[in-house]
């Protein structure tokens, strides 16, 4: 199906730019973490959010490059969806506002602070996007395809003209004209 594949072309693609953010998120935040002995809570949800991240996506990438891929990674964008869009709020709170050099972690400056709140964005519409596409996946798959029993080859029961593999004996046929033996 060329929807399937469009779709799969579009996780592949969100995969590698939420991993991609992932990456400069976790670069900046852990230089902030190496040269500040400030460790609040919300730089350390950032630094952990973006390694579980990386960690996940560095293999997700490559899940829907799979013809049976079948979006199965939906639940995972779902969660990951709420924890983008947590470390966006948190780091858009300290560091958005006029007193962004005054914020901590003081020895960052403000352009690498913005830059970890665009990419905590880019991260969390990313994975929003991805949530969607894994979701039409998910749900095209189970919508559109036969199940296997029903699409498997049927072949004709010889001598009854059914096709049913239940199918009853012809009214013309007795038990005992088949062959069939009763145990006694």
């Amino acid at each position: 199906m060329k929807a399937r594949g469009t779709l799969r072309a579009g996780a592949i693609f969100c995969h590698f730019i939420i991993f991609a953010s992932a990456v400069i998120v976790m670069g900046l935040v852990s230089s902030f973490i190496d040269r500040s002995p400030f460790r609040g809570y919300r730089v350390v949800y950032l630094e952990v959010i973006s390694v579980f991240t990386v960690f996940i996506y560095l293999f997700a990438i490559f899940f829907p490059m799979s013809r049976s891929y079948r979006g199965y990674m939906a639940p995972v964008s779902w969660i990951f969806t709420y924890l983008w869009i947590t470390a966006f709020v948190f780091s858009s709170q300290v560091w958005s506002g006029a007193a962004c050099a005054n914020e901590q972690p003081s020895t960052a400056s403000c352009s690498k602070k913005k830059t970890v709140e665009a990419f905590t964005f880019i991260a969390f519409w990313f994975q929003l996007l991805d949530l969607m596409l894994e979701g039409a996946l998910f749900v095209l798959t189970r919508t559109s395809g036969a199940p296997a029993e029903a699409s498997a080859a049927t072949k004709e029961r010889p001598g009854t003209g059914h096709t049913d593999a239940s199918a009853a004996l012809p009214a013309t046929q007795s038990p005992a004209s088949t062959g069939a033996h009763d145990g006694t």
